[in-house]
């Protein structure tokens, strides 16, 4: 099942098995957390179904801040926390019935024989997907820029 998870996508199938068989399966109802902004936890989580919603609430009004972002079945999410054991950035809850495989770092380093290569090769996977969000940021950011001072010339 792991096979469709980018981030995992330079193992083996026999490595993937191993994963597999160290990842918590768990199931979460509409409305529940995953995660919490500010939570020290170092899980990563592959959604095997269904879909989550990331928000972050705002220090100074603590309203929520909708990220208008949702990851579904065949994505993963919480691996900045999983690589450097930062607060997590977001909050994270299921936006439908989900489930989800929980991989912890500690058990992975624990458990799996070897598991320093195969931390490397994700680590090398999750910076390849950062780099592309930032590119697609950078484009965002860009065109918003762009209107920004279209509509200022006009006003």
């Amino acid at each position: 099942m792991l096979e469709m998870f980018e981030i995992l996508a330079n193992f083996t199938t026999e490595q993937l098995e191993t994963i597999e068989c160290i990842c918590e399966r768990k199931s979460y109802g509409s409305g529940d957390y995953l995660v919490r902004q500010g939570d020290r936890s170092t899980e990563l989580y592959f959604i095997i179904r269904g879909a989550v919603e990331l928000y972050a609430i705002d220090p100074n009004t603590q309203d929520e801040i909708d990220y208008h972002s949702e990851l579904h079945s065949g994505e993963s999410f919480g691996g900045m926390s999983f690589f450097d054991s930062d607060p997590r950035s977001c909050s994270i809850r299921a936006k439908t019935d989900t489930e989800v495989y929980c991989l912890s770092r500690q058990r992975f380093l624990l458990e799996i024989p070897n598991a320093m290569p195969m931390l490397n090769t994700m680590s090398t996977t999750l910076l390849q997907q950062i780099n592309n969000q930032l590119r697609v940021a950078t484009k965002r950011i860009t065109a918003l820029q762009r209107q920004v001072e279209q509509l200022s010339q006009q006003n």
